[in-house]
């Protein structure tokens, strides 16, 4: 994952930047397919919201993590 992400770093932290500060970081339901788990949260910016969701595989590492705007 950390090779997927080496990638698009740029991108991701120009997108952070846009969004400006942090401001909540809310916990989402969760889901269990298989032997995977994903959360997902709702991450609130001075400029936006983003729905993050990371999933972990059965060696609890990052299988997956996609993030978009919030509807």
């Amino acid at each position: 994952m950390w090779q997927v992400l080496e990638d698009q770093k740029s991108g991701i932290q120009a997108q952070l930047r846009a969004l400006g500060a942090l401001q909540s970081l809310e916990l989402l339901p969760r889901s269990r397919s298989g032997e995977s788990h994903t959360s997902r949260y709702r991450a609130t910016f001075a400029n936006g919201t983003l729905i993050i969701s990371v999933t972990l595989d059965a060696n609890r590492r990052v299988a997956g993590l996609i993030n978009r705007e919030e509807d």
